[in-house]
């Protein structure tokens, strides 16, 4: 299979932070993708550190987003729209790592696409799901504008980088057989292997799988 060509322009440098945050959503999107820290931090991450942020899905263009402006025109800040999912792909594994402001967030599937990836990630600690991913070998915890910045030089720093396999960590304990297995799991104990026994039966009797069971 041919590989894809990159779809970063060439003067973004190799060393992006992504964060993806859609305007087409209006206030529910930028809410749910807290836009509020978001902002505000970004401005920190280029300003104290020097480092490049690409914004999939929002043009940064609008009067609301005008003290951006110098950011975008530096080169420093780097917005596109929303790419086709394989492109998009592309996008993560390209980037330093993947952060997630995100609290208001069931549990962003992005976050399991950058691990698969082997991208490291930035999460906010206070994210309703998807905390679980966050271990010494995927990424750091970060929890608003106030804290990006050291949350970032810790994962820069020698003792968190020689531990970080964000894809090896993914696939030791994630992945359609494991996840059945841990559903089979909670199902034994909150249901009982009798009762599973009894679901597996009625599952195959013929009248079940033809839709008339019961009748």
């Amino acid at each position: 299979m041919t590989p894809l060509p990159s779809p970063l322009p060439a003067n973004i440098p190799r060393s992006t932070f992504l964060y993806t945050c859609s305007n087409h959503g209006g206030p529910w999107n930028d809410y749910n993708r807290n836009w509020t820290v978001a902002k505000p931090s970004i401005k920190r991450l280029i300003d104290e550190l020097d480092l490049t942020i690409l914004v999939v899905g929002r043009s940064l263009t609008g009067p609301d987003d005008a003290d951006l402006r110098l950011y975008l025109d530096s080169g420093r800040l780097v917005s596109r729209p929303f790419a086709p999912w394989g492109r998009f792909l592309h996008l993560v594994e390209e980037s330093r790592a993947l952060w997630t402001p995100n609290v208001a967030d069931g549990s962003p599937r992005v976050l399991t696409q950058a691990l698969c990836k082997d991208v490291p990630i930035i999460v906010n600690q206070h994210i309703a799901g998807g905390w679980k991913y966050v271990t010494d070998q995927s990424g750091v915890f970060f929890s608003d504008e106030s804290d990006i910045v050291p949350a970032v030089r810790r994962l820069f720093s020698d003792d968190v980088q020689k531990l970080l396999a964000p894809r090896q960590y993914y696939v030791d304990n994630y992945g359609p057989v494991k996840a059945g297995l841990h559903v089979q799991a909670f199902l034994e104990l909150t249901v009982g292997e009798e009762r599973l026994a009894r679901a597996r039966a009625l599952v195959s009797d013929p009248y079940y799988e033809r839709g008339v069971f019961g009748r």
